[in-house]
C-alpha cells in the first residue's frame, strides 16, 4: 500500500514538474499568429535572447528583407488598408510590443500599432514587416511579407 502511494505521489509529481517547467525549459520565444483578412500569415523567427532553465542564449541574424529572401517566402495577398492583427501565446511585457517596415534597400519605418494591430498600405506593392515583443525571459523579432493588390 504505501509503496503503491509512493510511486503515484512520485507519478504525479514529475507530472506537475513537466507542466511547470514547460516554460522553465522553453528554448525559444513566443512567435506570434499574425493574421489579415482572416488568414494567418507565415512568420520567420529574426534576432533574439532568451533564457530558460537549462539555455541562455542570443542570436543575431540577417536583416528582415534578407530573412524574406534567404527563405524565399512568398508574400500574402492582402486588400489595401487590411489590419494585419498579432496574437502572441504568451502575453508580451506592457508596451513592448512594435513594428517596422521595411525597402528594398533596407530602410525601415516605423508602423503605429493600435493594442495588437496595424493597417497595410493603401498604396499597391509587396511589404516586409518586423515585429518584436520582450518578456521575461528575453525578446525577439519575427518578420513577415505581405503583397497590397
Amino acid at each position: 500500500m504505501k509503496k503503491t502511494i509512493l510511486r503515484v505521489g512520485l507519478v504525479g509529481l514529475i507530472l506537475f514538474g513537466l507542466y511547470i517547467g514547460e516554460g522553465l525549459l522553453q528554448g525559444e520565444p513566443p512567435q506570434p499568429a499574425v493574421k489579415a483578412d482572416g488568414k494567418f500569415i507565415r512568420v520567420y523567427l529574426g534576432s533574439y535572447c532568451w533564457n530558460s532553465m537549462l539555455n541562455g542564449r542570443c542570436v543575431d541574424t540577417i536583416g528582415p528583407v534578407g530573412i524574406i529572401q534567404h527563405h524565399q517566402a512568398k508574400p500574402m495577398s492582402i486588400s489595401p488598408g487590411t489590419t494585419i492583427t498579432l496574437e502572441y501565446g504568451k502575453k508580451p511585457n506592457k508596451g513592448s510590443v512594435g513594428a517596422n517596415r521595411w525597402s528594398p534597400d533596407n530602410e525601415s519605418e516605423t508602423v503605429s500599432l493600435k493594442g495588437n494591430s496595424f493597417t497595410a498600405p493603401n498604396e499597391k506593392g509587396t511589404y516586409v514587416y518586423d515585429v518584436s515583443a520582450s518578456w521575461e525571459k528575453g525578446s525577439a523579432s519575427h518578420v513577415f511579407v505581405v503583397k497590397v493588390k
